[in-house]
């Protein structure tokens, strides 16, 4: 294996979940986001597969992981970036979700 040294780069995995849900509070608390905004305010591009819409998924959802999205393996092109959003919300494109938002907690 290489060495490690300040060029290395480690996947940081479920880390970055606490730390996305205090900025996502941060802006609650600033007003700027809501818990019941839709994804759909902020991500357009994200569509679904079936009977549940992305218009009825809220920010709530995501930071309680009850979205109903398929567990999937997602490793954009461009892992950071501009695009690494909009790169996400199109690869949904044609999955199904297994519930409407909010039926059930999936980690």
């Amino acid at each position: 294996s290489d060495a490690v040294d300040a060029d290395t780069r480690f996947r940081i995995g479920s880390v970055t979940k606490m730390l996305t849900a205090a900025a996502v509070m941060q802006q609650v608390d600033a007003g700027t986001v809501f818990l019941d905004d839709r994804i759909t305010k902020f991500i357009p591009e994200v569509d679904f597969l079936g009977h549940w819409p992305a218009e009825v998924m809220t920010v709530e959802h995501l930071l309680t992981h009850a979205t109903g999205i398929p567990d999937l393996n997602f490793y954009p092109d461009d892992d950071v970036g501009p695009n690494a959003l909009t790169e996400w919300a199109e690869s949904l494109y044609g999955i199904g979700l297994h519930a409407p938002p909010g039926a059930f907690w999936n980690y």
